[in-house]
Formats: structure tokens, sequence, C-alpha cells
């Protein structure tokens, strides 16, 4: 059996687009789903339609990438799913076409560039934690013990009460405790 171009669309309320599901039909799509919702970031019932219609070897047919997915990791995993399922993509607006010859590229690139950008996020968050340090900001959480309250559930720990019990008068995770009473009385607490 050929493989079948089934189309996907999506319109927001405060940009429709009806010339889409035309474009779809003209570009050959056996059938189209549309999504009409009032963000791009909304569910997609239509989509999720599309995906359950579709067979290994059809190809889903979309106008622009930016109105099939909602971001970079939202593309990338739908990429991977539909490569999984053997199916393919193609965008009648940019040169982006996974059943032909190089379309594995495509994967390739959003892998990469998804790569890339938490290599940078990391490296940026790294950056900023250190200036921070160096300007003697604190890193991290606020403590969830005033030094006050450190030093009573030390005594009580001390004084041989439970951990659970000190963590419930003091309305914190007995983990707060544990790591609490596992430290020099002088180390910062979290």
């Amino acid at each position: 059996m050929a493989a079948r171009l089934i189309g996907y669309g999506l319109s927001t309320l405060r940009a429709p687009r009806p010339a889409e599901a035309g474009a779809l039909l003209t570009a050959g799509c056996h059938a189209v789903f549309l999504d009409i919702t009032h963000r791009t970031t909304s569910p997609r019932p239509a989509r999720d339609a599309a995906f359950r219609h579709i067979r290994p070897g059809d190809c889903i047919v979309i106008v622009r990438l930016s109105r099939f997915a909602a971001g970079l990791r939202n593309l990338h995993d739908l990429l991977h799913q539909l490569d999984h399922a053997h199916i393919g993509l193609r965008s009648l607006e940019e040169p982006i076409d996974t059943t032909a010859p190089d379309g594995d590229l495509v994967i390739r690139a959003v892998d990469a560039t998804l790569q890339l950008q938490a290599a940078w996020i990391a490296e940026v968050t790294t950056e900023g934690q250190a200036a921070a340090r160096a300007r003697g900001q604190r890193v991290g959480s606020p403590p969830k013990l005033t030094p006050e309250q450190a030093d009573l559930a030390r005594q009580m720990h001390a004084a041989g009460h439970p951990v659970p019990s000190i963590a419930a008068m003091l309305k914190v995770a007995r983990s707060t405790v544990y790591r609490l009473v596992r430290q020099p009385p002088d180390a910062v607490e979290d």
C-alpha cells in the first residue's frame, strides 16, 4: 500500500489561518487534522488524532514547524516518536522532509541543537553561581531553619529526642534535621 500524506495544522484564535487546511489539501493530503486553540502551547487533540490515524510508512505534512511543535524539546520528542513509528514529516514552508534520503539529518540537527542548548544553559548557570559566590551571595534555596532553630534542633538531638519529632516540631522534613545533625555546627545549613 502506498504511503499516505496526512495533514496537520494549527490555528489560534489570535492568529487564525484558514488557508492552512487548503494548503495541506493542495499538497495532496489524504486527510487533514486541524487544531483551533487559544495559544500554541495548548493541548492539541487534532494532532493526537492524526497520530492515531497514521500508519508506518505514512507522512505527516505540516505548513511550518512552529505550527507542529510547541518548542525545541517538544519538536525533538515528536520527531523521535515519528521516527520510531516509521512515519515521515514534511514541511511545506521549510526544507524539511524526513522521508528524503537525507531526512535523518533533520533529526540529528535537532538533537545537536538541543544538546548545545543544554550545554549553554549549564555553562551560564555555573558562571552565574560563581559570580554570585564571588559577590558573597548565597547560592541555592534559602535555609530551612534559622540559626536559632538549628541550634535548638542540635540540642534536642543531643538530648536524645528522635529526629521525626524534632522535624515535626520545626515543621521541616526529617532529611533537613538529619543533614543538620551530621554537619558541624559552623557549616551553612540548608
